[in-house]
């Protein structure tokens, strides 16, 4: 999927969550270019298999550029085949992963560092990061939608 945002339009993409299903096997991938005054909401759940099963195979990937200038470019891959996938520096072991992407040229509330959400790893954790431009990433991961939402919700409360 392409999209293309003009200046001083807005694009609030908050589909509902993705549910990779065991033997199944999707391939998304999404590129948005923004104008210099385009805002931007996107949010993505994904959660990796259904109760009491394994994931399918699962790659996404995402490139956002504004002012025809990389933004953010992002692969993942989850499930069979996925090297590491499940491993501490990907899903730890967690079942819902999801992002929030706020790119507002308007707004002067940007953190100058990463903060971090969530005490306990085991319940899911979240970090706020600020990119180049003006746009902030939220990134969380968690063992169940519930849980996720949640996350998502406290680093990121707008959207």
């Amino acid at each position: 999927m392409d999209l293309t945002v003009a200046d001083h339009a807005s694009l609030h993409w908050l589909p509902q969550p993705l549910i990779s299903a065991a033997r199944s096997n999707l391939r998304q991938s999404c590129i948005i270019d923004l104008a210099p005054t385009a805002r931007l909401l996107l949010r993505e759940e994904v959660v990796l298999g259904r109760s009491g099963e394994g994931p399918g195979r699962l790659s996404t990937h995402l490139t956002v550029r504004r002012d025809a200038r990389p933004l953010l470019d992002q692969q993942t891959r989850y499930g069979p085949g996925a090297p590491g996938w499940d491993g501490p520096a990907v899903a730890a072991g967690h079942r819902a992963v999801g992002q929030i992407l706020l790119v507002d040229p308007a707004s002067d509330q940007r953190p100058s560092q990463a903060r971090l959400f969530g005490d306990d790893p085991e319940t899911g954790q979240a970090v706020l990061t600020p990119l180049a431009g003006p746009a902030l990433l939220t990134t969380a991961l968690a063992p169940d939608t519930l849980h996720l939402r949640r996350l998502l919700d406290a680093a990121h409360p707008i959207a």
